[in-house]
């Protein structure tokens, strides 16, 4: 088997295994939705903007929230942009500067693969900065919605949309770490999907104290 084939077979383990754990948890998801933390967060919002909304004596509460939300999604698109700017950069003396390491570590390299492994690690930073930028957006329009009355449930739909995007953009930021693994050796990739998937489980799993 060619270095080619082997890169390409470990990319095509790694990517069924994403599309195995996608699958897992849907199913078990929807076995018990109770374990989703997606709904748990989704509830927990939704109580948040009744409680803000129910009085009017909140507001200030209310709009130093919804700053240290969109704060946080400023922060991670900020860090993907310039994840991106900085991948985009290095992407021009990237190539010689791998070569050199896997020959001095004497790891075998498929060299024709090297753009793949940019574009991939390109896309992974700009999807993540897009997801992180449309969390903000809706940030943004729930802070002046919140303000009004009797506006609990559409400012909820909002904050829950903005912040599965803002999950989102981090499962996708998170993926990179494989491709930024498979720079420095193949086999590396599949250890690095396995590790993020096994991060995510966790974090894709309420972890609700017992009654």
């Amino acid at each position: 088997m060619t270095q080619s084939s082997l890169e390409i077979s470990l990319l095509a383990a790694s990517l069924a295994l994403l599309t195995l754990y996608r699958f897992f948890n849907r199913r078990r998801l929807r076995l018990n939705p109770t374990v989703s933390t997606r709904a748990v967060h989704d509830r927990m919002r939704a109580d948040w903007v009744a409680a803000m909304t129910s009085t009017g004596d909140k507001g200030i509460l209310a709009v130093q929230t919804l700053r240290n939300s969109v704060m946080a999604s400023s922060f991670m698109a900020s860090t993907s942009a310039l994840a991106l700017a900085g991948s985009l950069g290095f992407a021009s003396e990237a190539d010689k500067l791998s070569m050199a390491w896997h020959r001095e570590h004497d790891i075998a390299m498929a060299s024709a693969l090297f753009p793949v492994k940019v574009f991939l690690l390109l896309g992974a930073f700009f999807v993540a900065f897009l997801l992180f930028s449309l969390s903000i957006r809706l940030y943004n329009h729930a802070s002046y919605a919140i303000a009004l009355p009797s506006n609990a449930e559409p400012v909820a739909r909002y904050l829950n949309r903005a912040g599965r995007l803002y999950g989102d953009g981090l499962r996708v930021f998170y993926m990179a770490f494989p491709v930024v693994a498979w720079l420095f050796d193949a086999r590396m990739l599949l250890a690095a999907t396995a590790g993020v998937l096994w991060i995510r489980w966790h974090l894709d799993t309420a972890d609700l104290p017992k009654d």
